[in-house]
């Protein structure tokens, strides 16, 4: 049962991780063969399905854990913690989607230099004002929940493996650029395509840590039900709590089927 189950769990994040590298090979694929890049597939670009995949997985891995944080909030007394985890996943979301960064960068190459394409400023500001101070609370946050994540074995390491891919995908990388520029379009798409698939990759790691660890927490294991088809008796058990509910009665849990998918 175990080793079945964590087989499954491997498919999932295999699923993940292969979608990710579809789409850098639909990146890449058109320019080598045809010499152009489909703007829907554009990994430097924004504003389509790269972007809209980014933050869509770290979306749900926030939505994930602030489900738990949600239902064990009178209960956990860090589930608060729990919850700014959360909150911080969400954000990096929509910052994936509205180019925060990029937009900052720019903002202020423009005012302190007028020269738009400075990315020692972008990059600074990525690292500075934007990537350290996130970074540090993460980690003051998976230290101080250290308890809580461990009620589901795993769960800690391995959403700190999924910050530090993120990290270096969306960090190092370009610290990488910082000093060694990019002189030839084929470097720079090969570049930054390692650079997305890393950043994509990192967002996988931390969805798969969260549905996992939303799956098997005590108070939301109901989530597992979400990977099962219906059965009949769960209709049936349906029409019948409706029957007598617009009878005005109350259902007599006696007669209603226990539904269970073990």
């Amino acid at each position: 049962m175990n080793s079945h189950r964590l087989r499954s769990d491997h498919v999932i994040l295999l699923f993940l991780v292969a979608c990710n590298l579809s789409l850098v090979i639909a990146y890449l694929l058109p320019w080598a063969m045809f010499g152009r890049i489909f703007f829907v597939f554009a990994l430097d670009r924004e504003a389509n399905i790269p972007v809209w995949w980014s933050s869509a997985q770290l979306l749900l891995a926030g939505l994930f854990l602030g489900l738990v944080a949600l239902r064990t909030r009178t209960v956990e007394p860090y589930s608060w913690a729990l919850g700014i985890l959360a909150g911080i996943l969400v954000f990096m979301s929509a910052e994936e989607t509205i180019g925060l960064h990029e937009r900052l960068g720019a903002y202020v190459a423009r005012r302190l230099t007028g020269d738009l394409n400075a990315p020692a400023i972008e990059t600074g500001v990525w690292i500075v004002v934007i990537g350290g101070p996130v970074i540090l609370a993460m980690l003051a946050l998976l230290n101080r929940l250290g308890a809580f994540l461990g009620s589901v074995p795993g769960t800690r390491r391995h959403l700190v493996y999924g910050f530090l891919v993120l990290l270096v995908g969306s960090t190092a990388m370009e610290v990488f650029e910082l000093f060694s520029p990019i002189t030839t379009q084929q470097a720079f798409l090969f570049r930054h395509a390692l650079e997305e698939f890393l950043e994509m990759t990192g967002g996988s790691i931390l969805l798969w840590a969260s549905l996992l660890f939303a799956r098997e927490h005590w108070s939301t294991q109901a989530v597992r039900t979400l990977f099962y088809p219906s059965s009949l008796s769960e209709k049936r058990a349906y029409d019948r709590i409706r029957a007598f509910q617009e009878s005005g009665q109350d259902p007599d849990p006696a007669a209603t089927p226990v539904v269970s998918h073990r």
